[in-house]
């Protein structure tokens, strides 16, 4: 498997102005994200200031209003720490982050599905769900970690810098220059170590899409009995996990020990200097207590934040790898309008739409070309059937059709209208696509069946459900329509998700169909039974039939037979038949073998 290697298509200011954003979501509420630490630095600054001035009233004969102000600065303080914290727990923990959680859910949701189709198939599901589930997670642990551990201890060290210059300009330029340092060199790690955490984060999410992916093929995986196999595989995946991690801590290391030798410097320099200007009486005992403790108090905060700039890292890294699915690579870039973009078509087609392809070429890769200047057209309520071998290009015809993935040249149009020109989004409105796999979501049958359909009425839903011969297996079961689905469609079996995916179809009944082997998983009986059923459905509708099973087509108005992207003949099932071409070698394989099983 290819290394999930973490490019850098976001920048640090893109992650900057993301975040800016989720702030401006709840605005009102995001203004205490810069209030709580304001007020929590004005205590870690006034508590030593307050000790001070209380030492320096002291003498034998002190009354209880000479030391009355520094007494109320303190409770003061005090007071101003545990209202900070209490007001951010309401209006940030409470009012905030959850609405923005949901927020950030949607917003990831809605990433993966304006990625173009392409670019989704390249990417384990398990690893896009564990992207997604990392957005919501990370974002406001992001915001309440720069509210303590960045913005309050830079307010913290302004005002301890405004009191110790009042008290001695040269414990403000020792804390001041030590400050710099301890900030800087945090500051210069902080894109190595976002790059490094996001790696990290790339790789956990690949060892998450391992896991899923083998727990979706568990089947396959006890039938052949390869536990073991799957074992070994993750641990590969894991094995790639364990060097970045370590690759990481290695940095946050060497990081620390520096930064810990400098607070050990800058501590004792401090002290140093204190005593000797005590000893010289240039400071009082209220002063030397309120500079080793403003100095302890801002380093021990300043130290602190520098292991939570670790987290940082980390977490801005998982945002980074977040947000970098969204940034698409060149090669999967459309040229598909956007929803808002002006000029673009809403097409609601009234009418069967007719289909041409005009010189359109299209591969894979760079190396096979699939389609080379492929012309085609499908007139308007036309029934047509796309056959040949496997992986001749009929669904990748629809595919393109779909607009799934971008042709390299040529044009693709529905009723003369360009498909780059159209808003993909009102294109679909007008398409019904049946699949040889059908898939379901883990909701009621009810649920399924109006997907895409979300007015339907239960006289319509009746209707379409005896159309399909699914309506009895419903009504048949405890909860009818409201059977849940469980994985991959159970208790329906296979020909019965395709009957209640041909069910859907009625209910939606677009003037565009796409039928790819939707008799595949049926009986002789069955299938007979659903070609009728389809032979109402395509009536008055452009229909498109991917079939292998050449029976299914004998009554198609017109046939395009695929070999290695070509179409190498076209017309009737009649006259196909005439012709000593390939469609006459398919049909009469595929016949030579139904006698043989008889």
């Amino acid at each position: 498997m290819q290394e999930p290697v973490c490019t850098s298509r976001v920048a640090f200011c893109q992650l900057v102005s993301f975040l800016w954003k989720c702030c401006l979501y709840t605005p009102w509420c995001a203004l205490f994200l810069i209030l709580c630490p304001l007020l929590w630095a004005a205590e870690l600054s006034l508590i030593p200031y307050a000790i001070g001035k209380f030492l320096d009233c002291l003498h034998p004969r002190v009354s209880y209003q000479e030391v009355l102000g520094p007494v109320l600065i303190f409770f003061s303080a005090l007071l101003m720490v545990l209202f900070s914290y209490r007001l951010f727990n309401y209006m940030i923990g409470i009012r905030m982050v959850p609405k923005l959680r949901s927020r950030l859910a949607g917003l990831g949701l809605q990433g993966v599905f304006n990625m173009p189709y392409s670019a989704l198939k390249e990417e384990l599901p398990g690893k896009i769900s564990g992207k997604i589930s990392d957005l919501p997670k990370v974002i406001p642990e992001l915001l309440e970690m720069f509210c303590w551990k960045v913005l309050a201890p830079l307010i913290a060290l302004t005002l301890s810098l405004i009191l110790l210059s009042q008290k001695d300009k040269i414990f403000a330029l020792i804390t001041f220059f030590w400050a710099v340092l301890f900030i800087t060199g945090n500051l210069v790690m902080v894109p190595y170590l976002i790059q490094r955490s996001a790696n990290f984060a790339q790789y956990g999410n690949q060892i998450l899409g391992v896991i899923s992916d083998s727990v979706l093929n568990v089947f396959t995986v006890k039938i052949y009995t390869s536990e073991e196999k799957e074992e070994n595989y993750l641990q590969q995946n894991c094995k790639k996990g364990e060097k970045s991690e370590r690759q990481l801590q290695w940095a946050y290391f060497f990081l620390h020990l520096c930064l810990s030798l400098l607070y050990v410097i800058t501590l004792t320099v401090t002290l140093y200097v204190a005593f000797h200007r005590f000893k010289k009486g240039k400071i009082s005992i209220g002063d030397l207590a309120v500079v080793m403790n403003l100095n302890l108090g801002i380093s021990h905060v300043l130290w602190e934040s520098s292991f939570e700039f670790s987290r940082i890292a980390q977490h801005l890294g998982r945002m980074k790898q977040v947000l970098e699915m969204f940034y698409v690579p060149p090669k999967f870039i459309q040229n598909f309008p956007e929803k808002g973009q002006k000029n673009v078509k809403a097409v609601i087609f009234q009418h069967p739409p007719s289909v041409r392809f005009d010189h359109v070429t299209f591969s894979y890769s760079q190396e096979v070309s699939l389609f080379e200047n492929l012309c085609l057209t499908i007139n308007a309520g036309e029934k047509v059937g796309l056959v040949g071998y496997s992986g001749a290009g009929k669904t990748s015809f629809v595919q393109l059709m779909l607009g799934l993935y971008p042709a390299h040249s040529g044009k693709i149009l529905v009723n003369d209208i360009p498909i780059n020109d159209m808003n993909l989004q009102f294109f679909y409105q007008n398409i019904t696509f049946i699949s040889q796999n059908p898939q379901f979501f883990r909701r009621t049958i009810w649920e399924n069946l109006i997907y895409g359909s979300e007015n339907a009425t239960l006289e319509r839903v009746n209707y379409a459900c005896k159309q399909a011969g699914i309506f009895d297996r419903i009504q048949g079961l405890p909860n009818g329509y409201q059977t849940l689905l469980e994985d991959q469609g159970a208790p329906l079996s296979g020909g019965e998700k395709q009957r209640l995916s041909i069910a859907k179809a009625f209910l939606r009944n677009s003037p565009l169909l796409i039928l790819d082997e939707v008799t595949a998983q049926q009986d002789a009986l069955t299938e007979q039974s659903i070609q009728l059923a389809l032979h109402e459905l395509m009536k008055n509708k452009t229909s498109i039939v991917i079939a292998h099973r050449l029976k299914v087509v004998t009554l198609i108005d017109r046939l395009f037979v695929f070999n290695n992207g070509k179409i190498v003949q076209t017309g009737p099932h009649h006259l196909l038949l005439q012709q000593n071409g390939l469609y006459k070698k398919l049909w009469e394989a595929q016949n030579s073998l139904t006698s043989l099983k008889k």
